[in-house]
């Protein structure tokens, strides 16, 4: 049994993760920006009350993240994998790239990015104290620079294309240190 923390669990990649490491006998610590939202979440709630943490999670405010990693610090004691789900996809942002709103490019890096930066920062501690720490940043084939065949999505493809080379420089600096 292992304990992760899923960001972006509420819906999507992040629920059925999050479904299928509680099914696993894993503890899952999954965050998101509205854990108060009724739905799956909440149904997993019920049926994994000892295994399943529902913490509400904003990527884009460090000191939020820093204060549930000290709960979920003083609760599970460890965390053996963060899986970086959570991101945002602008619904706008394909226009022509001399069109696009910048503002839509500093929210989107600010959250696909740095986002997944804060977590890794605030749960470094507990994260260390795993014997085989992990961290999965979860990306996209539009943020493949090799393999893009089309031009859309210019700000998530952009972004996601950032956390790949972030996800690199971690491994680099954190690969001695066993993560």
């Amino acid at each position: 049994m292992e304990v992760y923390l899923v960001t972006g669990a509420n819906r999507g990649i992040g629920l059925a993760l999050t479904r299928t490491l509680l099914d696993g006998g894993n503890i899952v610590i999954a965050a998101c920006r509205r854990p108060e939202n009724p739905g799956a979440l909440t149904r997993l709630r019920s049926q994994y009350p000892d295994s399943l943490d529902v913490v509400k999670c904003d990527l884009a405010k460090e000191t939020e993240l820093i204060a549930v990693a000290a709960q979920a610090l003083d609760r599970r004691k460890k965390l053996d994998v963060i899986v970086n789900n959570g991101a945002i996809m602008p619904e706008q942002g394909s226009e022509s790239i001399l069109e696009i709103d910048l503002n839509l490019f500093a929210t989107a890096f600010d959250i696909n990015v740095i986002g997944q930066l804060r977590v890794i920062r605030a749960f470094f501690p507990m994260l260390i104290r795993s014997d085989r720490p992990r961290v999965v940043n979860v990306s996209s084939g539009l943020g493949s620079i090799s393999d893009r065949e089309g031009y859309d999505y210019y700000v998530y493809a952009t972004s996601k294309a950032a956390l790949n080379m972030l996800t690199r420089s971690i491994a680099f600096e954190l690969g001695p240190k066993r993560i």
